[in-house]
């Protein structure tokens, strides 16, 4: 696993080496540098590569979801604040998370594991030829499935199943559809359904309403019929 590259942004001292405490708790982050001003760290930014931001949100001078909006390099963010009122503004800015201060280690985990496993699957995505596997996150670990493997995608509102060949053990993971779909190779990965997301090389048969993946009939979406179609059929259709 690539490790996530990361620098912490916090004016309080003590806050600042409690988040480096953590993060030397997680053999996937790389720690870059850490800085007690905004301002300082847009200058890293420009010359180094940053996978993600864990940073305060009251400071002096710009606080931190102000920063992030002067940013032309954006990284994932975490934001830490003993202020719950922030919230709002952090989800806009589509921070990964918002930790409320004194950060627990469990809550610490959870988040730069959701940072962690965006990037990767992001990764794969922009090279399908590179790797052939994913790791997703289930149950406080990193499941590594192969991509070949994987039947189906069914969206669980909160949650996405997948559904592997040659185990009863399907994987739930905390996500949505259309996000496991952007990480996914296009050529081998296609959406059905707003619920369901299928491997190409699993298909058995397709009509105009269902798609049957080894022996389960799910269904195909109105909106989605067209794409299914050409896709799948045109130029592959063998006709007299």
């Amino acid at each position: 696993m690539r490790p996530v590259r990361c620098i912490i942004v916090d004016d309080e001292p003590l806050a600042l080496e409690n988040v480096r405490f953590l993060i030397k708790r997680i053999p996937f982050l790389d720690l870059l540098y850490t800085f007690q001003n905004p301002l300082e760290a847009t200058g890293f930014l420009y010359d180094h590569k940053v996978d993600l931001i864990i940073s305060d949100i009251e400071m002096p001078g710009l606080n931190g979801i102000e920063w992030l909006r002067t940013l032309e390099i954006k990284p994932l963010v975490i934001f830490t604040t003993a202020h719950p009122g922030y919230a709002i503004d952090g989800f806009e800015l589509n921070a990964i998370d918002y930790l409320l201060k004194p950060i627990s280690f469990e809550r610490f985990y959870n988040a730069v594991g959701r940072a962690h496993e965006y990037l990767e699957m992001k990764y794969q995505r922009m090279h399908p030829e590179d790797e052939s596997f994913i790791f997703i996150r289930c149950k406080g670990k990193f499941e590594k499935i192969q991509l070949n493997d994987i039947l189906y995608i069914e969206g669980l509102k909160d949650y996405v199943k997948i559904v592997v060949r040659n185990t009863d053990q399907n994987i739930l993971t905390a996500m949505n559809v259309k996000t496991i779909a952007e990480k996914l190779p296009l050529n081998m990965f296609i959406r059905i359904h707003r619920s369901y997301l299928v491997n190409i090389n699993r298909i058995k048969s397709v009509d105009k309403d269902t798609l049957l993946v080894q022996d389960v009939a799910l269904p195909v979406g109105d909106s989605y019929k067209k794409q299914v179609f050409k896709m799948l059929i045109e130029g592959k259709w063998l006709r007299r």
